[in-house]
């Protein structure tokens, strides 16, 4: 869900748009398989052009540092045993992409515990 905060994670004066979708199938009562796809454009020529860019702390970003895309898929498979919780198994993908030009990207496996009530 980080695309959901402040362009990135820093701050200044630029916009951007950042979009996201979710998608799940029932599978049967038991099991179903889920998806989401996230992403955050801030507007590069504002960005690149911006005089000051922070990060939360007020740390100024230099423009090789400031993050000017980022995406995030996640596909996940969860087992609704008998009761009011579930188990998700997921992998998250990001790639972020630098002022630089460097692409940063990480993957993690994640194990969630959903309960209805």
């Amino acid at each position: 869900m980080a695309h959901h905060i402040a362009q990135i994670v820093q701050f200044g004066d630029f916009k951007g748009w950042g979009a996201w979708l979710q998608a799940g199938y029932a599978l049967n009562t038991k099991w179903s398989v889920w998806s989401f796809y996230g992403t955050d454009r801030p507007d590069s020529t504002q960005l690149a052009n911006a005089t000051l860019v922070t990060e939360a702390s007020n740390a100024a970003i230099a423009g090789p540092a400031r993050r000017f895309r980022s995406w995030t898929f996640t596909p996940m498979i969860r087992f609704k045993p008998a009761g009011p919780y579930s188990l998700g198994f997921e992998w998250l993908h990001n790639e972020v992409k630098l002022g630089s030009g460097n692409i940063l990207s990480g993957n993690q496996v994640l194990l969630s515990t959903r309960f209805d009530f």
